[in-house]
């Protein structure tokens, strides 16, 4: 019979909580009008750059999907923090349940 590995159910709840902690400050971020300014801002000057360039202008039509792309990637990694924060909550829940019911 296999055993099922031990896991140290209080190192588990600490990773669970730092990722909670990182939610919140992600969606403390997120939610800075400044923040959310500042993406603006990037995105909005990646379209203007598009705008500008011509159609022969393969470089600049690059570099402003390359900003757009960063913009986006930027916004994301703070979606999927707050994200993981939310799996993390119950998972820390279901860690609780584990101690409790020992």
């Amino acid at each position: 019979m296999e055993q099922e590995p031990k896991i140290d159910i209080e190192k588990e709840a600490e990773k669970e909580k730092e990722k909670i902690r990182r939610a919140r400050r992600a969606g403390e971020l997120v939610a800075d009008p400044l923040f959310t300014e500042a993406i603006a801002e990037i995105k909005r000057g990646a379209y203007q750059l598009f705008l500008s360039v011509s159609a022969n202008d393969i470089e600049g039509m690059r570099t402003a999907k390359i900003l757009n792309r960063v913009a986006n990637s930027f916004e994301d990694l703070f979606l999927d923090v707050i994200t993981e924060g939310s799996i993390s909550t119950s998972n820390l829940e279901d860690l609780l349940k584990q101690t409790e019911s020992k």
